[in-house]
């Protein structure tokens, strides 16, 4: 699903067959210098409830509907400190292509 394709950020979330939920983003705007940024954020499956509920959900609720509810305040903090500020565990890698 689709949560942010504006200015050369793209930014996407999906469920893993082991039902992590990944966020994966790309950046080809180049404002920080390099002329490709991508990311993938992962939530585990055991995380998610909590991620529903700070996001307001209730339990049960479908998670992926609830992002895209509440993307714009997610993306205007950034979705990994946006995670980190309400607890929720995640694993981060990151790759950068540098310009020219």
């Amino acid at each position: 699903m689709s949560l942010h394709s504006e200015n050369g950020l793209y930014v996407v979330a999906e469920f893993r067959d082991d039902g992590a939920l990944e966020i994966s983003g790309q950046d080809l705007s180049g404002a920080m210098g390099w002329e490709e940024y991508e990311y993938v954020i992962t939530v585990l499956p055991d995380d998610l409830p909590t991620l529903a509920a700070a996001l307001g959900g209730q339990p049960g609720a479908d998670v992926m509907e609830i992002i895209y509810a509440k993307r714009r305040v997610i993306m205007a903090r950034g979705e990994e400190a946006w995670l980190r500020d309400h607890g929720i565990p995640t694993e981060f890698c990151s790759r950068i292509e540098p310009a020219g």
